[in-house]
């Protein structure tokens, strides 16, 4: 299988990941059941594939994520040193940008939303207890992201930099990262007043990430309340809605409730 179809198919996966928690009849509308045979019948060509979590942290030790949790390979872990001098100490698991640390736990966190978000994606198919991952063969990379607009960037610049890493060294060092789920955003804001946030989605997409992000909760229209990163005009970024099968807005995002 090629990289590209890898991509492709991982980013329409992990798109449909928790809309089929509410719709459940959307994953047929989205080619799940079609892509996750492809998936299970083909091997990756190259190496790992990596999708990237920006949440509130994940519990590592959930037996469901056993042997899913993304590792940094040039780094020691809680050696105090950054080992692949990548400007972050003992990232082996990704980064906290909230505690700056590299605890992406939720010890450090207690925040329940990622570690479902990580089982959706791709919890172990194999071992015959919780569910089955939409990606089971991947490796989870979970980010921290903090409270404001300048950690939200910091998250993204730090997955690009670990691809572009991976691109320059032909995959010697940083991570595979084909595609970033972020399940959060921020209501009544609009692009045009955040163009550095803007600029990441196409920065990612430079190096062969797509992200995938969702609107409100709020059963709201974004074109007219603003969102963000919603409103932001990228083709490496798909927002998904909170209207169900929105026909007239089928054409340029998914449906999804964050």
């Amino acid at each position: 299988m090629s990289r590209t179809l890898v991509v492709v198919l991982i980013f329409q996966m992990v798109s449909s990941a928790t809309m089929a928690q509410f719709f459940p009849e959307n994953h047929i509308v989205c080619q799940m059941p079609e892509a996750h045979k492809l998936l299970d019948n083909h091997v990756y060509i190259g190496d790992t594939v990596v999708v990237a979590i920006i949440d509130n942290g994940v519990n590592r030790l959930h037996e469901d994520l056993e042997g899913g949790i993304w590792e940094n390979q040039n780094e020691i872990r809680d050696n105090g040193i950054d080992d692949d001098q990548n400007g972050f100490i003992d990232d082996y698991y990704g980064w906290n940008f909230k505690n700056n640390t590299g605890d992406v736990s939720i010890n450090g966190i207690g925040n329940w939303h990622g570690t479902p978000i990580n089982g959706i994606i791709g919890a172990n198919a194999y071992n015959n207890i919780g569910i089955k991952g939409i990606c089971p063969n991947v490796k989870l990379m979970n980010i921290v992201k903090g409270n404001s607009v300048e950690s939200y960037i910091e998250s993204l610049e730090y997955i690009y930099s670990m691809r572009k890493r991976y691109n320059d060294t032909n995959g010697e060092e940083g991570a595979f990262v084909v595609a970033i789920n972020c399940s959060w955003g921020v209501s009544d804001l609009w692009a045009e007043d955040y163009p550095d946030w803007c600029a990441m989605y196409d920065k990612l997409g430079s190096v062969g990430v797509l992200c995938v992000s969702s609107v409100p909760n709020n059963y709201i229209d974004v074109d007219l309340c603003g969102d963000m990163p919603t409103t932001c005009p990228s083709d490496y970024l798909t927002q998904l809605e909170n209207f169900g099968l929105n026909l007239r807005k089928q054409i340029i995002r998914l449906n999804i409730n964050r």
